[in-house]
Order: structure tokens, then sequence, then C-alpha cells
């Protein structure tokens, strides 16, 4: 897919836009970077109505945005093609390149040589989607798939959870993300990804064309599709022999194992896509003898056996504890009865990672602010509240935007609080109508500063055709604030 981008991008009239991680990707010859520096218009954006925008200041230009990305970015980009078709905009497209995680889980676990012998799935992905694919996946090769989130503890107790399960010899779904994740997913985005999108094959660097694993835009959406419209249908990308990606998601080596790694594959000049396997964690290592020989023949059929014995032979250190002599039994350790040494809720202050939407956050609005407010619209703590309102159903949010600098190449704070709030209301399906904006500016901020970030949030707005229809301004003194920190509401209509 990504020579076909380049192919695109080096058309005459073409604006090429993509979320920046993407121009560094190598094509077969070159990337998006060579492109820009050459003649190419290859613009940064940090969302597709960005591109959208663009698409609308000039009519007389092809506008393409790059969709590329798991579940949860395909369902932003099916909702900007909705935008396009409801404001006429003919010369806008997308080239998709979007990916499906269950069909990539079987294609790793059929592989003859895989050594994986569990999955953390990702909770953005399933907060989206669901588990109601993973059970099946789990019994068929006998592995943990345990959902979780990024922070670092929640990360600590998805490992936690799934080591449980194999020392057990289970192999079932856990939602260790339970303040976002339901066995349904959410259903309005599910039914809007339905409707722009149908399944199609997808080639995956370093593994192949797996079935079934990618999304494109559907026969409704075609005039939207650029491989279509640009006819590079047949334009293939020619992947390095050295790039060792796939190994390293089927556990086989690890990521500095391969030739490429740290030389000619770098976060500068990488080999392989952000999203693809070559970003896949390398197995856990032990010198446990009995987790080792599991590793190399595991049993992927069926039940897995426990990954330490508890009967084995003298002297062997096994993860549930240290035998003796043959026909011991170790005394087993439950992680049920290990604690954080700083428990979350016995904070007595607040610490930055009690803003920074993980596992602090979550302590904090789970076991401060919901008892406070005590209702059951809150009590769901999904990305935005659905509501009732004299027989209508609307989808309200809210968020607070604290970022330094205030202006960064590409945008600043003012278009964050448009398109992150926006983009609450999309998560839930929902399409933002109306938008609050309220500034609290510290003393002594200059004028100019705070007209250019009100006109970015003014532009933000227009072109996700939401209006802002209320606002508060707030003055703290100087040396208590970090400038402008802006919060935004939205309501769908």
């Amino acid at each position: 897919m990504i020579d076909k981008a380049l192919e695109i991008a080096s058309r005459p009239g073409v604006v090429f836009c993509s979320f920046g991680d993407m121009l560094r990707v190598p094509g077969t010859d070159r990337d998006l970077f060579r492109i820009k520096s050459v003649s190419g218009d290859v613009r940064v954006v940090y969302s597709p109505l960005d591109a959208l925008e663009i698409a609308q200041r000039h009519p007389d230009r092809e506008v393409v945005f790059f969709g590329v990305g798991f579940e949860t970015t395909a369902l932003t980009n099916a909702m900007t093609v909705h935008e396009a078709r409801r404001r006429g905009i003919r010369n806008y497209s997308m080239l998709i390149s979007h990916v499906r995680v269950p069909p990539a889980i079987e294609a790793i676990m059929r592989a003859p040589h895989c050594r994986v012998q569990a999955f953390l799935a990702a909770y953005h992905v399933c907060s989206v989607m669901g588990t109601e694919e993973y059970p099946g996946l789990a019994d068929r090769f006998g592995v943990p798939i345990v959902v979780t989130g990024f922070e670092p503890l929640d990360i600590l107790e998805g490992v936690r959870r799934t080591v449980r399960q194999l020392e057990r010899g289970e192999h079932r779904v856990e939602n260790a993300y339970p303040r976002a994740v339901r066995e349904e997913g959410n259903p309005a985005a599910r039914r809007m990804l339905e409707e722009v999108f149908e399944v199609t094959d997808r080639a995956w660097r370093g593994i192949g064309v797996i079935p079934a694993s990618g999304w494109r835009l559907s026969e409704a959406f075609r005039e939207y599709d650029a491989e279509h419209r640009f006819e590079v249908g047949a334009v293939r990308t020619r992947e390095s022999g050295v790039c060792r990606s796939g190994e390293v998601l089927q556990g086989l080596i690890k990521p500095n194992e391969c030739a490429a790694f740290g030389t000619t594959c770098t976060p500068a000049t990488r080999w392989a896509p952000p999203w693809s396997p070559a970003r896949a964690p390398a197995p856990p290592t032990t010198s446990t003898g009995a987790w080792a020989a599991r590793r190399a023949a595991p049993s992927r059929r069926g039940r897995r056996p426990p990954l330490a014995d508890t009967t084995g032979t003298t002297g062997t250190t096994g993860i549930t504890g240290t035998t003796g002599t043959t026909g011991t039994t170790a005394e087993p350790v439950d992680p049920a009865d290990w604690t954080c040494p700083a428990p979350l809720r016995d904070h007595p202050v607040v610490v930055m990672g009690h803003g920074g939407g993980g596992a602090l956050s979550a302590e904090l609005v789970e076991h401060l602010f919901v008892p406070a407010y005590g209702n059951d619209t809150l009590a769901a703590l999904a990305d935005s509240a659905a509501l009732s309102l004299g027989g209508a159903r609307l989808a309200f949010s809210t968020d607070s935007y604290v970022v330094r600098p205030l202006f960064f190449p590409g945008g600043s704070i003012g278009d964050l609080a448009v398109n992150g709030t926006v983009n609450d209301l999309a998560m839930s399906g929902a399409r933002a109508a109306y938008l609050s904006c309220a500034f609290i500016i510290e003393e002594g901020t200059a004028l100019p500063v705070v007209r250019r970030v009100a006109q970015a949030v003014g532009t933000a707005a227009a072109a996700a055709g939401v209006t802002v229809a209320t606002g508060d301004t707030k003055v703290v003194d100087a040396g208590h604030g970090d400038g402008i920190f802006v919060n935004t509401a939205a309501a769908s209509d």
C-alpha cells in the first residue's frame, strides 16, 4: 500500500495528507519525505477532518488522506467520508489501508513454528469492536487473551492475568479494562464501519497476505476510494529481504536479533510501518527450564499445561515456587494477593498521572467523582454520555486541554481542543453539532497569542461542521497558569 501512496502523492495537482508517523515508512525505493522534498505536496495533519477542510478550501486540487491503522482509526475515517458526502465535496478521497486484529491473530497462531503463548488485546480496538470474536480464538489455539490498556499499571495487570492463566493451564478471554470495553463494543460505531467499509484481504509486511484481515471502502462509497480514483490497484511494494518483522511477531526472534535492527532500521529509517509486526514485543524469556521447554514446543490445539511443574526435578526453580526433591509440591503464589507498592486509592495528593487518562485517572474517577455525583448516566464511564431529552437522543462530552507549547508544527492547543472533543463523540457513533469553549488565561499572556488560539478553535470547528455556541473566560494570577488552558464540551444534533 505504501507504494500506492507514493505514486498518488507524486502526481501533479494532488495534496496528499497523512499522519506524521507514515512519512518515513519506506516503499520500494523511497518514502513520503522524499516525495515531499522533491515536488510533492505532502502535508501532515492531525485528523482526516483537517484533510477534508483542505479539500473544501482548494476545490481545484485533489486531496487524498492516507487512512492507515486498526479498527480505532477506521471509525473517524468512516465518519469523515460521511461528512464529505454530506457537504458535497467531490475532490476528496481516501487511500485506505485498515487492518483487523482477529484474522491476524489467527494467521500468527496457524504458523507452523509460532511460539506465541498469549495475547494482550488493545483496549482502544476492543472499545469499538468488542470482544465477541476472541473466545473462539482462545479456545481454538489454547491461548489466553487479556484486554488491557497502555498505561504501565494496565500493562502489568494484563501480564499478571496472562501469567495466572498460563500457570493454571487456562485459555480464556479476560477484560482487564472494563471501564471502557464491553463485550458488544460500541454498536453504533460498528454499524457505521459496516456501512462504510467492506472486508478484504490485506498484505502484512513480513507475513504476506492474510485473508479477510483488512477493510476497504464499500461499493456505496467507492467514489471516495483513492485507489480506484487514481487507478493504482496494480502497484505493488517490493519488501526488503532483510526485514524479519514476521518472525518477531511469531516470537521466533527478538527485535535485536534482526540484522537491520538499530542499523538500517531505526525510528528515523524504519523498514516497517508503525502499526506493523515490527513493533510487536518478543516473547518473554526466563531461565526456568520448564517454561523454556514449553515455549520451544507449545501445545496450541488444546489446553496448555501450566508453565512450571509443581512436582519438578531436584533444584528446579519455577514461577510458582521452588521445588525440592522429585514429588515435592511447591507452595503456589497467588497473584491476586500481590499489591502495588503505592496503592492508587491511597495517594494523599494529586499526581500528574491522575490527569493522564490511564489507570490513575480511572481510579480517581471511579472512586472519587462517580461516588460524589452518583448517577447511572455517569457510571457508564463512556467517551460521551448518551442522554434522552424530550424523547430525543443526544450525546454529550467534555474535555480539558493543558498543552505546552501552545503551538507546534501543524497545529495548536485550539485544534486539539476541538478535534479531541469531536472525536470523543465520534467514538460513541455520534456527530458533534454544538460546542462550548472556555479559556483559562494566565495574567500577562500576550493578546495576539490568545487571538491565535481562538482563531484556531474557530477554524477547526468550521472544518468539523460544529458551531461554537457558548463559552467562558477566566484569568489566573501570573505564575499560576501555563499560558492558556482550554475546556471544550460538545453535544450532538
